[in-house]
């Protein structure tokens, strides 16, 4: 019989040792192949599970659901001073352009009025006398709630102005809904601090 060195014998034992190993590493990665898409996360959870599940429930704020209330403001001054304050509702383009034909109330104004869509909104028109033209009528607060309930102050700011009677006036869209308004109260502070109440309607 011929005698093996041991250098052989070494050699024909890593030579299996490898074959060996590397019929396992490829049993092992055809293993792991079968379930690759469907794998677990480090808490053992399936990731098919988390992934398709995600998104039940979800609400992307696309759902249905009455208009958002819309009000909108603009001011303007006419140098005719009123001698009383005054509030008065336009319902459609018609009363709107009465209300402006009787009065110079700047350019403004005036593209806020005929940029109002009368079907879904209505115009507040509210005026008070002005000491100066640094005075102005501004917004104290605006509720939509069967109807509307305006409150609006006249202010002088921070300014100094020249000695001028003039009018201040306020212009308010509003839109209930999408609906345009059709009663409420208007009160106006006027620069004197006295409080003036209004009921407004489409025949006031």
């Amino acid at each position: 019989m011929e005698r093996r060195s041991r250098r052989t014998v070494l050699s024909a034992a890593t030579g299996a040792v490898a074959l060996l190993a590397g019929c396992l590493g490829a049993d092992l990665d055809d293993r792991s192949g079968e379930h690759g898409d469907g794998g677990t996360d480090a808490n053992g959870d399936d990731e098919r599970d988390d992934e398709s599940g995600g998104d039940e429930g979800d609400d992307d704020g696309s759902g249905g659901g009455d208009a958002a209330d819309a009000v909108d403001e603009t001011t303007f001054t006419t140098s005719e001073p009123r001698s009383e304050p005054n509030a008065t509702l336009l319902v459609d383009r018609e009363a709107a352009a009465g209300w402006l034909a009787d009065r110079d109330v700047g350019d403004d104004a005036v593209a806020f009025l005929e940029n109002t869509a009368f079907d879904d909104a209505s115009l507040i028109a509210v005026e008070a006398r002005a000491p100066n033209l640094c005075y102005e009528l501004r917004v104290e607060s605006i509720e939509l709630e069967d109807g509307i309930a305006l409150e609006a102050v006249v202010d002088d700011g921070a300014a100094a102005c020249a000695q001028q009677e003039a009018t201040a006036g306020l212009l308010v869209r509003a839109s209930d809904g999408g609906e345009p308004i059709e009663e409420g109260t208007a009160t106006v502070v006027d620069h004197d601090g006295a409080s003036h109440e209004f009921d407004l309607g489409a025949d006031t």
